[in-house]
């Protein structure tokens, strides 16, 4: 079934209405279906939070998942995550901070040799999310005067062309396969909470939110939020809409000194 739903925002004296279409399931769809899942990102899926979240939904829904990859969480839910990954960290190189990486193979993203060398199978109608941009962009929060408008458009572009050498790799295997972009997660609202990065005088938070991700954003949702992209099975995920960056995020506490 199809439903619409139509969303007015007050700003000030400016309105603006947004046309939202929802297609909805039957409560049994996929019963006794089982589809493989491999989930490539950054910290934000290696502190397993979201991979164990996903696990328990599935330990009651109809349909059933199967995790893949050489990386588990502590529950043994498997997952592709690594700590401060790059898109580049996972296309040119073999290996990053101590951490291996199977997708690297003739210095590039090699999805068809990680399936192989890794003795892992996944076909038509599973898988692949990838959740990735948040390292990528910390260059641009800079605060050195390096970071010029002609800079930051060269970053975000080679941020682009890593995205579509990932989705290529994974589509020559198999183009039957359903890709799932994750959209950049936002960094958490308090700028002591985003980490050593923007914690410190060298990088600004503003920097990163409005020069980077912000941009990032539009062009996700201009390039990939289309018919012609779900056409091909490769859907923009919004799950960055639904975080509170005030109270979603893990935090620690950390002698400033250390």
């Amino acid at each position: 079934d199809d439903f619409n739903i139509y969303c007015r925002v007050e700003n000030n004296k400016k309105n603006s209405t947004k046309h939202i279409n929802f297609k909805t399931a039957p409560t049994n769809c996929g019963n006794g279906v089982t589809r493989k899942a491999l989930v490539i990102g950054d910290s934000t899926i290696n502190q397993e939070v979201i991979i164990d979240h996903i696990a328990d939904f599935f330990d009651t829904d109809v349909m059933n998942l199967s995790l893949i990859g050489t990386r588990q969480t502590t529950a043994g839910n498997k997952h592709e995550g690594r700590s401060g990954w790059t898109m580049k960290n996972y296309i040119e190189d073999a290996s990053f901070s101590g951490v291996s990486n199977p997708f690297s193979s003739g210095g590039t993203f090699n999805f068809a040799n990680y399936l192989s060398t890794t003795s892992q199978t996944i076909g038509a109608n599973d898988w692949v999310f990838i959740e990735l941009g948040i390292n990528d962009l910390y260059s641009i929060a800079l605060m050195d005067g390096t970071q010029t408008d002609s800079v930051i458009n060269t970053t975000l572009n080679n941020v682009k062309s890593r995205l579509e050498v990932i989705i290529s790799s994974i589509k020559s295997y198999n183009s039957d396969i359903r890709v799932g972009i994750i959209q950049t997660f936002p960094p958490a609202i308090s700028q002591d909470a985003t980490g050593n990065l923007l914690n410190s005088s060298f990088y600004s938070l503003e920097y990163y939110l409005k020069k980077g991700l912000a941009k990032w954003w539009e062009y996700l949702l201009e390039f990939y939020d289309n018919q012609y992209k779900r056409d091909a099975r490769i859907y923009l995920i919004g799950a960055n809409a639904v975080i509170d960056r005030e109270n979603d995020f893990i935090t620690a506490n950390q002698n400033i000194d250390q």
